[in-house]
């Protein structure tokens, strides 16, 4: 009887460490807090998942806010340190968060971690002036030229190859321009200009050789010659009728002036693609060409990336977690999947590119105009840690000139002022 009851006893004890043992096991998980500002509809949820399956020892904790709010959520989150472990933002409030210590220095880990020739340069997107890197690449948004295939055949012209530059384009832009109806207004522009940094004033300023601020992104870079001579031929555009007012343009709408006929060339980013196919009338005919070539033989390829950044106050141990996820989220697994999905623009993974040029899509023929010179000439909208206060008071200074409400030189002094103030905590 001793003996049955010391077989007993054994038994039970060693289920108890069993037991103790699988507590361990799931006590030591790491718990990841992921960000995903509009939860699935730009991160594709089978990358999630497959993370899931591959990384039992890390638990998933996901926040789905809306895009529209995350960014004031994050905010918040970070002032009381608890914003998630992992998450998805702008490349502006990026540079922000890094230049305040809210996000951790990705510089060592991709150089131990990754194969920077596996990616484009854009890999680089969340680099400040002084090397560090605050985020990783979720999506590049990138720029090219939309244009209406039946409105450039009615005017005789051939469609925009690779070879053009941008005095070609305006050129393009005045054959196009047209009064329909002969009563004295134009109803059919040549281009349509946005009216902020990305797809407005910027690729003019870039493709005289100026630019917004300089190398350090310390120092505004509105006074020189060239950042002049940029803005001059932007406003010009609207000066000269060849792009319409901010008036005409909020009454029609950018996009739908485009596949409704009434815009001839549209300079935009990648994500309208859904947009047109979704909105444009059956049998709408439109393509698209990579940016065209600027005085100095660069182009403006300019590109807005939304960015992985972990939170500085994670753990150590759960910003090893968070690495192990970017890790798994820039392998070629991921990659092709994001890619497939078509969330979120082009992403950098060299194979990923290649993928994508085999795919079949819905949308312009020419899709390699929207990637073929990121390795070049791809540039970001000149993010630092004060972009979120001088990029919207460039723009509305520069949308001013624009519309007449400034005088151009005028506009100038002002916004030299103005961005130098802020750029020096002034302001």
């Amino acid at each position: 009887m001793k003996r049955i009851f010391s077989i007993i006893l054994i038994v039970v004890m060693c289920a108890s460490i069993f037991a103790g043992c699988n507590d361990k096991k799931d006590s030591d998980k790491v718990t990841l807090r992921l960000g995903l500002p509009s939860g699935y509809d730009i991160t594709a949820k089978e990358v999630v998942d497959n993370f899931q399956k591959a990384h039992p020892e890390i638990e998933l904790e996901i926040d789905e806010t809306p895009w529209s709010e995350f960014k004031k959520k994050v905010k918040l989150q970070s002032a009381s340190k608890t914003a998630p472990t992992v998450f998805i933002m702008d490349s502006g409030h990026v540079a922000y968060m890094g230049a305040n210590g809210m996000a951790v220095d990705l510089a060592d880990r991709v150089k131990s971690d990754l194969n920077a020739d596996d990616y484009s340069s854009a890999l680089y997107a969340g680099q400040d002036a002084e090397g560090h890197l605050w985020g990783i690449p979720h999506g590049l948004n990138t720029l090219a030229i939309y244009y209406n295939e039946e409105i450039f055949d009615e005017a005789g012209l051939e469609y925009p190859d690779e070879s053009w530059t941008f005095d070609d384009m305006i050129k393009m832009a005045k054959k196009l321009t047209k009064d329909l109806d002969s009563d004295g207004e134009v109803d059919q522009y040549g281009l349509m200009l946005g009216t902020n940094i990305s797809t407005g004033w910027l690729p003019f300023v870039l493709a005289e050789g100026g630019a917004p601020l300089d190398e350090t992104r310390t120092k505004s870079m509105f006074k020189d010659k060239k950042t002049v001579s940029g803005l001059k031929k932007y406003v010009d555009c609207v000066k000269d009728g060849i792009a319409p007012d901010a008036e005409w343009s909020a009454a029609q709408g950018g996009t739908a002036a485009f596949y409704t006929g009434k815009i001839g060339m549209y300079i935009a980013l990648h994500s309208m693609i859904p947009v047109i196919e979704n909105n444009a009338p059956e049998g709408f005919r439109y393509n698209a060409q990579i940016m065209p070539y600027g005085v100095d033989g660069k182009r403006p390829c300019v590109y807005v990336p939304n960015l992985w950044v972990v939170s500085s106050t994670a753990t150590e141990e759960e910003q090893e977690a968070a690495w192990t996820w970017i890790k798994y989220y820039m392998s070629d697994e991921a990659q092709k999947i994001m890619t497939e999905s078509g969330l979120d623009g082009i992403q950098v993974k060299k194979t990923a590119i290649e993928y994508m040029e085999q795919m079949e899509y819905n949308g312009p023929e020419n899709l390699s105009a929207f990637y073929s010179g990121l390795e070049k000439h791809g540039t970001t909208i000149y993010e630092n840690g004060t972009y979120e206060e001088w990029r919207p008071k460039a723009d509305e200074i520069i949308t001013q000139m624009r519309n007449g409400l400034v005088g151009f030189n005028d506009g100038i002094k002002e916004l030299d002022s103005v961005v130098s103030k802020v750029l020096k905590g002034e302001y």
